[in-house]
């Protein structure tokens, strides 16, 4: 029989559903992390919501940069996020860059700035920065409101590839997949004003032979 896989995620929450789950983040969160040296963990930090929203005070927003970044094998955070977490404007991709590696100057193993509310632009970019190197990984941009939960679904995505023991890049390639594919067969469901769900019942991206069962 083989082994089954665990993944923990810890996200904000959410009652309709459509991003993270029904527990908080709390500074306990950091010391468990710490006291038990989890390897792969993966911080979404959840400062900025899809709609521009902001989500914590100036308090918990330092709290996470001091806490839970330097724990972090990777930080996801979005453009505002990100501006947030390294006190500068992120708006481009060399902007995207410069901010991946302050946060490695943190501590993180690495980050993935999300591109996604890049303006005026047909194609996303998001900016891996890992091991020294930077990787801008493009797509074409879905013109759709169905974009709630896209962070959340993309930090689970990649934590599911890292507990199959795929390589941290390899995470973030098919992460990035599912996430476009569920964004352009999402349900359509609210109106014009807000921001619906993704569809979470894509195909999974397909399993390396090397996996096993």
């Amino acid at each position: 029989m083989a082994a089954v896989r665990i993944a923990l995620t810890i996200a904000g929450s959410d009652s309709g559903g459509g991003a993270g789950i029904q527990a908080d983040l709390k500074d306990v969160v950091a010391e468990r992390i710490a006291a038990l040296g989890l390897p792969n963990y993966v911080l979404d930090p959840v400062m900025v919501a899809t709609s521009g929203d902001r989500l914590l005070d100036k308090k918990a927003e330092a709290s996470i940069a001091r806490r839970l970044v330097p724990l972090a094998l990777l930080v996801t955070p979005n453009l505002n996020e990100a501006s947030i977490m390294v006190e500068k404007d992120v708006r481009t991709p060399d902007h995207m860059e410069q901010a991946g590696r302050a946060l490695v100057s943190m501590g993180a193993r690495a980050a993935l700035i999300k591109g996604g509310h890049l303006r005026n632009t047909e194609r996303i970019v998001d900016v891996l920065v890992h091991n020294g190197a930077v990787r801008r990984f493009t797509h074409e941009r879905i013109q759709t409101t169905s974009t709630h939960g896209t962070g959340c679904t993309l930090s689970a995505g990649i934590v599911a590839g890292l507990a199959l023991g795929r390589s941290l890049e390899r995470s973030v390639i098919d992460a990035l997949d599912f996430v476009h594919r569920a964004i352009a067969a999402a349900p359509g469901l609210g109106d014009e004003k807000g921001h619906g769900p993704l569809n979470h019942f894509v195909p999974a991206p397909p399993r390396p032979p090397s996996e096993g069962l």
